[in-house]
């Protein structure tokens, strides 16, 4: 734990998983025709000495050596490994020459690297400007006992000139031999050979960091990063984390501003506000911090720019931890270390911080992955790979296994390579030519992961207000699956609703139409012989204009039905609309025939049943409690005007541009609410509702959770 210059650079404590992670390094170099290296042999990790700076001892005796430290190079060897640099470390159990750099001993580079465990490959040194060598002998000879001891290559020879020359003198006065020197160039020649290095062409610069930064690459390092995060404790069972409409967030910043990737990332899924604090703030500085975030239910900190240093308590100060504490006592505090798992042997005073996270890095596509871990948009699986203190041991990490939200993903994650997807960029773009819609957004998903995502275009043809990924739509008939559908299945799941019975049975006035003995199955699978729509407006009209007698600009008595701003309908024009139906008649055939009608009668029967308002009904059951911020009925009411696409203008009716109500004339006339039109949405948000139907009705872990009371389910 203590050593200053291995430390992270390890894949751990524990010989199997530094074996097993070691490998699978080594065999991906490797079977790209890249040259691995194992280092440091016999092996640098228990000292607490920079061998930049010094000579490490090793005190430990042979038998040690061999269970612990030398059981990673011999597996990799038995594999195939291609190459081995030596450690500058003092190992008095393997060679006692005092001050002798293992770098330089023929008992251990050629002893038992290359006769006990039979390695045949590339030996290299250390650098030989390094202390632990460079320390007790000149340039020159510490290379020539370097190249005696068995090495193939010098690395960083001190004086390169010097040590040429001493290794001519050592040929010529017998120490080294020809026979030495061209066995290590044949070694170094075949190397060449079997990696391809000698007919490989140039390699061309045009495009190479986008070619080696490939999306398959992206897709596999966030793989990595994301199944790296480690869950230390969760005391309260808080992650993962459920949106709740009663709650409030805020996330704190140690150590950087607002504006990093975990608050960006966190935005996809929750609303909060954001405060930072510097790693060493002072006294008034900290106290009002705390003072500000102990009014929230929930704080999320992410310590930023740590550091590898174990003097300087890896860049995390006391102060602080005596701040997040501090928060921590008056509400509930999730806390993430980015950084080197080692510091959490020194932290202290965080116990009353209930959740507590470990993730390696401090890069941008950590803290987004951390966001989504919190979220509940991916599993947590990571473990701890060193024994920080008695109560993080090595293997400890609670698992969160299954990805309860939408996340992102690159497509190559599911072997799809991007640039297939780019054909939606031909398609969209051909549309817009064409005019047949000014911008849009299209989003694709698979196995829960959002693999495209992006939005084209303008909000309207004069092309000033681009599309945004906040953009809210009205979704029309998409309403009928949204509200509708899952608030009828979830009275049906209450035994309040039944498809199989006739309408007749929740409108009794349909008893002495047309439609009597109408089941609502064939209503809902559009095949009960409705016909698709009427238009109502029609009638309310009289050569063009609106009928005084049904229509004000103002609300007032009878008429508080509102069609659009400046515009509403006599109330009781509501009965109308269903007797205009009821009279209409039905369609010769039965078969399937896409129709809205039906969708009318649904929203009176989910309104008397649940003895709730459609709009409301349909928030509460569902888009609350899935943490939809921007679906539902009346989005003014949640969303700002400008975030809302217009869906034409109206020239036959309301006689304006349609922006923020509902399109649909009959819903309109109904005030903006109807079972088959109204509701508006982002792409997310629709999405979100989607997946939940692919999950088979579940999504979120099918329920809420309020951190002050018990947890919720939702049933659909």
């Amino acid at each position: 734990p203590l050593n200053p210059v291995i430390n992270n650079r390890s894949f751990g404590e524990q010989k199997e998983l530094v074996t097993r992670n070691g490998i699978a390094y080594m065999k991906g170099l490797q079977d790209a025709g890249i040259l691995a290296c194992a280092k440091h042999f016999p092996g640098h990790g228990d000292t607490d000495t920079d061998s930049h700076k010094d000579l490490p001892i090793i005190p430990h005796s042979k038998e040690r050596l061999n269970q612990i430290e030398f059981y990673p190079f011999k597996k990799m060897i038995n594999k195939g490994l291609g190459s081995v640099m030596i450690a500058h470390l003092y190992i008095p159990a393997l060679d006692s020459t005092p001050n002798l750099a293992s770098t330089l001993s023929k008992p251990i580079v050629t002893g038992i690297l290359r006769n006990e465990m039979g390695f045949d490959g590339l030996v290299f040194t250390d650098a030989m400007t390094m202390q632990g060598v460079a320390k007790f002998f000149q340039p020159g000879e510490m290379d020539v006992k370097a190249l005696i001891a068995g090495n193939d290559i010098l690395l960083f020879p001190k004086d390169v000139g010097i040590a040429v020359t001493k290794i001519k003198e050592a040929i010529a006065s017998g120490r080294l031999s020809v026979e030495d020197i061209n066995e290590k160039v044949l070694r170094i020649l075949q190397t060449k050979d079997w990696t391809g290095a000698l007919s490989r062409p140039t390699i061309k610069r045009k495009n190479l960091t986008q070619d080696i930064n490939s999306n398959e690459a992206k897709s596999l390092r966030k793989q990595i990063i994301s199944s790296s995060i480690t869950l230390l404790k969760d005391y309260d069972n808080l992650l993962p984390l459920i949106d709740s409409t009663t709650l409030s967030i805020a996330t704190l910043t140690i150590g950087q501003g607002t504006n990093n990737a975990f608050n960006k990332r966190f935005a996809k899924f929750f609303d909060f506000e954001k405060f930072t604090m510097r790693s060493s703030p002072e006294f008034k500085e900290g106290d009002q911090i705390a003072k500000n975030l102990k009014k929230f239910d929930l704080v999320v900190v992410n310590i930023l720019n740590s550091s590898n240093s174990p003097s300087k308590n890896y860049g995390i100060t006391q102060q602080s931890l005596m701040i997040v504490n501090s928060i921590a006592k008056k509400t509930k505090v999730i806390l993430t270390i980015y950084g080197n798992p080692y510091c959490l042997q020194s932290i202290r005073d965080i116990e009353d911080v209930s959740t507590l996270l470990i993730a390696y890095h401090d890069n941008s596509l950590t803290q987004k992955s951390v966001a989504e871990a919190i979220s509940g948009a991916s599993s947590i699986t990571g473990k701890l790979p060193v024994t920080a203190n008695l109560n993080y041991k090595f293997g400890k990490g609670l698992i969160i296994e299954e990805p309860i939200l939408l996340n992102y993903a690159l497509p190559e994650t599911f072997g799809v390579p991007y640039r297939k997807l780019m054909k939606i960029d031909t398609i969209v773009e051909q549309a817009l030519n064409a005019r047949a819609f000014p911008g849009c957004r299209v989003m694709a998903i698979k196995d829960n992961k959002i693999i495209f995502d992006k939005s084209y275009g303008y909000m309207t043809y004069d092309e000033r207000v681009p599309v945004k990924q906040n953009t809210v739509y009205d979704i029309a008939s998409i309403t009928k699956i949204i509200a509708t559908v899952p608030s009828l299945m979830k009275l049906q799941d209450e035994g309040k609703f039944d498809i199989e019975t006739t309408l007749e049975n929740y409108y009794p006035l349909a008893d002495t139409s047309v439609y009597k003995g109408m089941k609502v199955k064939d209503m809902l699978s559009h095949q009960a012989q409705l016909k698709p729509w009427i238009p109502f407006y029609m009638e309310t009209m009289d050569e063009g204009d609106l009928r005084k007698d049904l229509y004000r600009k103002k609300p007032g008595k009878k008429y508080t039905t509102k069609v659009i701003s400046n515009m509403y309908i006599l109330d009781s024009y509501h009965d109308s609309i269903f007797d205009r139906i009821l009279s209409n008649g039905l369609l010769e055939h039965k078969r399937y025939r896409y129709s809205d009608l039906g969708y009318y009668f649904f929203k009176e029967i989910i309104e008397k049943k649940t003895k709730q308002k459609l709009e409301n009904y349909t928030a509460q059951s569902f888009y609350d409690r899935l943490g939809l911020k921007t679906m539902g009925y009346f989005p003014m009411k949640r969303i700002n005007l400008k975030d809302i696409a217009p869906t034409e203008y109206d020239l036959m009716y309301r006689r304006k541009v349609i922006r923020g109500f509902v399109h649909d004339p009959g819903a309109a006339m109904l005030g903006g609410v109807g079972g088959h039109a109204g509701v508006f949405s982002d792409a997310y948000d629709l999405a979100v509702i989607m997946q939940m139907y692919v999950n088979g009705g579940t999504y979120g872990g099918n329920m809420t959770r309020d951190l002050t009371g018990p947890t919720h389910y939702l049933t659909s």
